[in-house]
């Protein structure tokens, strides 16, 4: 099978919060892959492709999160047992944003 990503994905289990834009709750989950390009993340919530999400990760060996405004350009239900969340998302990183930023959506 060709790989067909643009970036090497880490494959490690990082904490993160989501928000969707308009919406007024905070998922804290975590990012089982990510890349330069964007992340899979595991979420209770089957959000719908094309929605605009905020993202904070916290990564390892760095003292403040990593900020960014993404976009949802997959889901799907999370395969039996691979993780306690019910959906895997694929998160693309529209832009990397400091922390003031977060608000502007």
């Amino acid at each position: 099978m060709v790989e067909r990503r643009k970036f090497l994905r880490l494959a490690q289990d990082i904490p993160v919060r989501h928000m969707v834009s308009g919406e007024q709750w905070v998922e804290l989950t975590k990012a089982e892959n990510i890349s330069t390009g964007g992340a899979q993340l595991s979420s209770d919530s089957g959000i719908a492709v094309g929605s605009k999400v905020k993202i904070e990760l916290d990564m390892p060996g760095f003292t403040e999160p990593f900020y960014a405004h993404g976009e949802v350009v997959w889901s799907r239900p999370n395969e039996r047992g691979k993780s306690e969340k019910k959906y895997a998302l694929g998160v693309r990183f529209v832009r990397v944003v400091n922390r003031g930023e977060m608000k502007e959506f």
